[in-house]
């Protein structure tokens, strides 16, 4: 499980994967976690066992046939890039979502333009999607 995302929003994510996942790895562009989150939540991500946080490092690509198989990671310190395997990918990336991208693609958006996934696709028991 790698959850995008330096701000509280996504350390609470990765503390709640951390209950089901056997590894959650915290993607962060900057260089640690005490700046951009409440000391009392990236002091409890850092006592996490099954959580590591990927520090100067992003994604830059993802890969998959119809749904996601991995992710390609680069660190910004190093230039060095790795391909991990992962099905799970959660983005907690902002407030304002800038989707307006989606719309061209068919990609259903919510009202306040959120990327509707898994069961936020579901009404009424059909599936809502464009082709």
């Amino acid at each position: 499980m790698f959850v995008v995302g330096g701000g509280n929003s996504a350390g609470q994510a990765a503390m709640h994967f951390s209950q089901y996942a056997a590894r959650v790895s915290v993607v962060i562009r900057g260089d640690g976690l005490k700046k951009t989150l409440s000391e009392y939540l990236a002091d409890r991500i850092q006592a996490a066992p099954n959580i590591e946080v990927l520090a100067r490092t992003e994604v830059i690509a993802l890969h998959g046939d119809g749904s996601l198989r991995a992710i390609t990671l680069r660190n910004h310190r190093t230039g060095e890039t790795q391909m991990a395997e992962t099905r799970n990918l959660f983005l907690c990336l902002g407030g304002v979502p800038h989707t307006p991208w989606a719309e061209e693609l068919g990609i259903i958006r919510d009202p306040e333009g959120y990327l509707m996934t898994g069961p936020d696709l579901l009404r009424d028991g059909d599936v809502r999607f464009h082709r």
